[in-house]
């Protein structure tokens, strides 16, 4: 895709920039193969508007993929995901079904979520929201 002079000043000026909010013209989605894993390629052809607008789409996301990245640089992150201690005592206490050494367990998932929880969450949440009050008294 080649930019023009005035394709340019489109995007630089905005003046002269669309600003309806709507992109016009035709794009065209076509299957170039398809591959034996069952994936495929396909070949996108958009209006050039659109081909920009995705572009400062794509810029923002990874801006943004940047930052919450950098959030784990601070030395205050915690990346305590592990499904330990108090968490699984909660959750045991909710009522929610663990996975034992079934074959067929969806690892390495702990709960096993294809049951439904609707009373169990409320539950946990209660028993959450009284754990807190138990652990930081006068802070809730």
């Amino acid at each position: 895709m080649s930019v023009e002079d005035d394709d340019i000043e489109s995007i630089t000026n905005p003046k002269t920039a669309n600003t309806s909010g709507r992109i016009s013209g035709n794009a065209d989605v076509t299957l170039v193969k398809e591959n034996e894993d069952g994936s495929a390629v396909y070949q996108f052809n958009f209006p050039p508007e659109a081909m920009e607008a995705l572009t400062r789409l794509g810029i923002m996301t990874a801006i943004q993929a940047g930052i919450a990245e950098a959030k784990e640089l601070s030395p205050d992150y915690s990346n305590d995901t592990k499904f330990i201690g108090d968490i699984k005592e909660l959750a045991k206490k909710a009522g929610f079904v663990f996975w034992g050494d079934e074959e067929w367990r969806a690892t390495p998932s702990i709960i096993d979520w294809s049951c439904d929880y609707d009373d169990e969450l409320i539950r946990f949440y209660h028993l959450i929201t009284a754990k807190i009050s138990q652990d930081f008294p006068g802070k809730t």
